[in-house]
């Protein structure tokens, strides 16, 4: 079978029953005031078209609003939410599955914001430590997006909560994200654990040695 037959479904009719049933009732609960910045609506795209085709990137770019995404304007969070599930039902045919595919979303939406402008800038403010850095995630996803509200709870000198409230994606991105940042200074033995409170609410216990 050839990548484009392969590709040739709906991504929100084929993904799992519980995923799509957990996006549609994120998608009810969007207000126009919630955004995303534009960079992460272009890591998930080339990432479709590295894993995928330029077909399934045609066919994730027909659900959105915008024909070009500048990295640090700020767009719907409704079509990020749509376009971020589906690209996970492409990716999760060549990954361990639908929540791997999220988390891979995830680790790519945090290494790219860390590699901007402003990442560098909030890098800048924790030196080389990790726990500063884990400290200020608060102030990352602010800046990243216009909803939610997070906090971190210090329960060891590398072990910490991190709290999500009002958040819309879900924990395996979340796990991603966080990982990836907490690896960008500490690379080795950072552990990631979510544990979902309600649908938009979840903590997450990190720790790295």
């Amino acid at each position: 079978m050839t990548a484009m037959m392969t590709y040739e479904f709906n991504a929100e009719q084929t993904m799992p029953v519980l995923a799509r049933l957990g996006l549609q009732e994120r998608l009810l609960r969007t207000a126009p005031t919630d955004t995303v910045r534009g960079l992460f609506f272009n890591g998930v795209l080339e990432m479709v078209r590295t894993a995928a085709d330029e077909e399934a990137v045609r066919r994730c770019r027909l659900m959105l609003n915008q024909a070009r995404f500048f990295d640090f304007f700020s767009y719907s969070t409704f079509d990020f939410l749509r376009l971020t599930f589906a690209a996970a039902q492409y990716l999760s045919i060549r990954q361990e599955g639908f929540d791997a595919a999220l988390t891979q979303l995830g680790e790519r939406g945090m290494k790219d914001f860390l590699n901007s402008m402003a990442g560098k800038t909030f890098l800048s403010f924790s030196g080389m430590d990790a726990r500063r850095m884990v400290t200020n995630l608060p102030v990352l996803f602010r800046t990243a997006v216009s909803y939610g509200e997070r906090s971190v709870k210090w329960l060891g000198p590398q072990r910490c909560q991190l709290t999500m409230h009002g958040d819309f994606m879900p924990p395996a991105y979340h796990e991603g994200a966080i990982r990836a940042a907490v690896e960008h200074l500490h690379p080795h033995s950072v552990t990631v654990q979510s544990m979902p409170l309600d649908l938009l609410d979840s903590q997450y216990l990190i720790s790295w040695r």
